[in-house]
């Protein structure tokens, strides 16, 4: 499966690329959310680490990958289990960020590692997936 690998520039985002491709994935594009220009490097945030993200730059060099990036600008407003769409939460940047991948018609499944958990990474796959229409 062509797999976007959503990174944040940590160890736990590069293990799970890892592990992607040991699991036989093809990792075709890396995307990114990161904070404004003006804002502090780790947000107060329930769904993104952006501690790292000036190194993201140097993974899409080394790895030879087409690297998209959208600036955070939502914040955690719908924090709990069942999300649902809801203008100005920061779970809307990522449907933006991948909506603009999809759209660039990159053939893809995506795949959000959270807390190195299967059970919510295929949770969340298939939440997201089931409400993804571009």
């Amino acid at each position: 499966m062509k797999v976007v690998a959503l990174i944040s520039g940590g160890k736990d985002s590069c293990y799970n690329m890892m592990q992607c491709v040991a699991a036989g994935h093809q990792i075709v594009a890396l995307a990114n959310l990161r904070p404004a220009e003006n804002e502090k490097d780790e947000l107060d945030s329930y769904m993104y680490q952006t501690v790292g993200h000036q190194a993201i730059d140097l993974y899409a060099e080394a790895m030879d990958l087409p690297l998209y990036r959208r600036t955070i600008e939502g914040t955690s407003l719908d924090i709990g289990r069942e999300y649902s769409e809801c203008h100005g939460d920061e779970v809307e940047d990522l449907y933006h960020l991948l909506k603009l991948v999809k759209v660039l018609k990159l053939d893809f499944c995506f795949h959000i590692q959270k807390q190195s958990s299967v059970k919510c990474t295929r949770y969340m796959f298939f939440h997201f997936d089931r409400n993804f229409k571009c």
